[in-house]
């Protein structure tokens, strides 16, 4: 095996791993329930779709995270593209911030010690 067959083994091994779950209390279903978001570690070409915003400094990003990061309890994507222009306009600003701040501190790529640290 190569290098890079030992990489892809290891990134497998973490999406096979247990998702992060967020409840959103504020998002309930008919029967009262909060909704929840499952996060799995996310790829390169995720982090890239949503880095292109933050170079700008863009709130896009936080659409973006929501897209690219929250899924169903079954690992499928939550959000679709077209439903970026409803976080952006339609949906409590402060509640899609608060995932996002969720999904930054609770995912293993962004722990929480290495951000107190730099």
């Amino acid at each position: 095996m190569s290098v890079i067959d030992f990489a892809k083994s290891h990134y497998r091994k973490q999406l096979d791993g247990e998702m992060i779950v967020i409840d959103v209390p504020e998002w309930v279903d008919e029967n009262g329930n909060p909704t929840r978001i499952f996060i799995q570690p996310v790829s390169l070409k995720e982090k890239n779709a949503i880095f292109k915003y933050q170079a700008d400094n863009s709130l896009e990003a936080l659409a973006e995270t929501m897209i690219v990061r929250c899924r169903t309890e079954d690992g499928k994507l939550m959000f679709a593209k077209a439903d970026k222009v409803h976080l952006m306009r339609s949906v409590d600003p402060d509640v899609i911030s608060r995932i996002v701040f969720e999904i930054n501190t609770k995912s293993p790529e962004h722990p929480v010690e290495d951000a107190k640290k730099n």
